[in-house]
């Protein structure tokens, strides 16, 4: 059964960048966010004999336009799908003519609070959830590691990045990619894919370096990016520029 989570927002002004475009970051915390929103009617209902918390894995956008500044937006959220130990959530942002304007699939996990370990599914979530086939599917694209480093950066991890669980929050790692590059570009590009896996957690006072790739083609500009501690990656993105 399907059951499709809502909310009707207006794009606040300072939650869009210098094209008066809603942020790539914020338009993940935004998504985020109307999950957690479902999460909290739900989660209390299901039947689970544990303290658990949810962990994003993957996320998979396609943005066909970006919302704009003060443009009103329905954004939506739905499970897709619950495998052993992994769950499927799409997302989308339609705007006041009915127009899809941005879709994203998500994988997340379970893990047990006692143990840090990963939890199976409660035998009623699907129930209390439901199971829609709606939207897109994310494929199984894996993403590389970089091969030639063009352009690269330090980071240490900061109090400001870090979410509820003390982990950097996902959005925070478009933030550190989209400063990294150079304002020209971003003036003449505008984004229009994100594929990002989080492989590992990056806490307070970490050292870490941001590498990235950019292949210019015909009709795009490809970067792949690593977040890395020597040869220990804990985050694989590419993103597609138009």
């Amino acid at each position: 059964m399907e059951k499709i989570y809502s909310k009707e927002m207006d794009v606040a002004y300072y939650l869009t960048n210098h094209k008066s475009q809603l942020k790539a970051a914020n338009m993940l915390r935004i998504f985020t966010d109307v999950s957690f929103y479902q999460g909290d009617l739900v989660d209390h209902r299901l039947e689970a004999d544990f303290d658990f918390f949810w962990v994003l894995y993957r996320w998979h956008v396609k943005i066909h336009r970006f919302p704009k500044t003060h443009e009103r937006i329905n954004v939506s959220t739905w499970a897709r799908n619950f495998k052993k130990f992994y769950a499927y959530r799409g997302f989308d942002m339609v705007d006041s003519q009915g127009q899809v304007l941005v879709e994203a699939e998500t994988t997340w996990f379970m893990l047990n609070k006692d143990t840090g370990r990963l939890a199976r599914f409660p035998e009623n979530i699907d129930q209390e959830y439901g199971n829609s086939e709606k939207g897109m599917a994310a494929g199984k694209k894996i993403l590389r590691q970089v091969e030639r480093v063009d352009l690269e950066k330090d980071l240490e991890v900061e109090n400001n990045d870090l979410d509820l669980n003390r982990h950097v929050n996902n959005a925070v790692y478009m933030d550190w990619i989209l400063n990294s590059l150079d304002m020209d570009f971003l003036e003449k590009h505008d984004l229009s894919l994100m594929d990002i896996i989080y492989k590992k957690e990056l806490t307070l006072g970490q050292k870490v370096k941001l590498v990235m790739e950019l292949n210019y083609l015909d009709d795009r500009v490809e970067l792949l990016a690593n977040i890395k501690e020597g040869k220990d990656i804990f985050t694989y993105i590419y993103l597609v520029f138009k």
